[in-house]
């Protein structure tokens, strides 16, 4: 280590951190997208039934003009009772807002992860005061995972076994305080 490395303090613990803080937040974005893509999906699955429930609920209210207590009637009624029970699901989940979030979150780690890379791929004579970047990368992840949605532990114990994140507890929520 020459005279230059030891003044900016990196080490090779510290390269050691950096490399789990990237495994941390490569995780957490690869969990954040995963877990958007589920919301989506299930957004669309909810939504596109009610759409076309609707549509055959209203074809089949202007379509008989009997008034009658028939077939058609009871199936109008259980539709139009379905319909009400989806929009109320999908506007009590607010999964596509709650997808959103997820996204913007995997885009924040996808960001810091970018940084850490960088910064591991220069040389350690040009990376700076290392207690001063790794200060900054912390704040970074630690706002990131205050701003994000919760992902659930399942999810998280899957990504962080994953990209080799140590010294995890079970418990932690993901990137709280890395």
């Amino acid at each position: 280590m020459t005279a230059q490395q030891a003044e900016s303090g990196w080490t090779s613990e510290v390269d050691a951190l950096l490399g789990n803080w990237r495994n941390r937040v490569y995780a957490a974005q690869s969990a954040y997208y995963q877990q958007a893509e589920r919301l989506w999906r299930w957004h669309y699955l909810l939504g596109i039934p009610m759409i076309l429930m609707s549509t055959i609920v209203s074809s089949s209210i202007f379509a008989d003009k009997s008034g009658g207590f028939g077939i058609p009637t009871v199936v109008t009624g259980a539709l139009g009772g379905l319909i009400a029970i989806l929009a109320s699901l999908q506007t009590f989940l607010k999964l596509a807002e709650t997808a959103t979030r997820n996204t913007a979150a995997a885009d924040w780690y996808s960001s810091i992860r970018r940084d850490i890379e960088q910064l591991q791929a220069l040389p350690r004579n040009l990376r700076g005061d290392a207690r001063a970047r790794l200060d900054s990368i912390r704040k970074d992840i630690n706002k990131a995972g205050q701003n994000a949605p919760s992902i659930g532990e399942h999810l998280w114990t899957r990504m962080a076994e994953k990209f080799g994140v140590k010294d995890l507890p079970m418990s932690e929520p993901p990137m709280k305080e890395p």
